[in-house]
């Protein structure tokens, strides 16, 4: 399967509830959680919000799962190379990774850089930067329900930029 979904499963010990995607598969224990396993990427995100899962490569053994298999608890993701066959688990560090879900976007302290690639994906358009050096200021915001009119005049008056929309390409000078 490849794309990004939110899960909520209520825990049932006789019946476990198994994702399969891109060679990492995930066995839920009752949470709330993320999958990201987008086609040509080079790896497998999995984030959760409240509860536990337990992630694991295709193919392991219902044994092996347990002991070599990587707990997740609320507030913990890992990230899977298929490649490699490495997961590396770690603290969820990006506070926009359910955005998708519920259309908030919220930056502290964020590169402008990270700030354009969020608003990309919510917008559905493309930024290009004439001075590479604005990629580098830094962004304390929130966005939650305004247009990409009113975010882009936002990020005017902030770092006193002139900014062109044209359709699905922002520029901003």
């Amino acid at each position: 399967i490849f794309g990004e979904a939110f899960f909520e499963v209520s825990p049932d010990r006789e019946m476990p509830f198994l994702i399969h995607a891109s060679g990492l598969d995930i066995k839920v224990v009752g949470t709330s959680f993320n999958v990201e396993a987008r086609p040509g990427s080079d790896f497998v995100r999995v984030t959760v919000n409240n509860g536990a899962v337990l992630v694991f490569p295709s193919g392991t053994s219902a044994l092996d799962a347990e002991k070599a298999g990587t707990l997740l608890s609320a507030g913990e993701m890992a990230t899977y190379s298929p490649e490699s066959g490495r997961i590396v688990r770690g603290v969820i560090d990006d506070l926009n990774v359910l955005s998708w879900k519920t259309g908030i976007l919220t930056f502290r302290e964020s590169r402008l850089a990270d700030v354009l690639k969020a608003l990309e994906n919510k917008y559905q358009t493309r930024f290009v930067v004439d001075n590479p050096v604005l990629l580098n200021q830094r962004l304390t915001a929130c966005f939650e329900t305004e247009s990409l009119e009113d975010v882009l005049e936002t990020l005017s008056l902030i770092f006193n930029v002139s900014c062109e929309n044209k359709g699905h390409q922002v520029i901003l000078h």
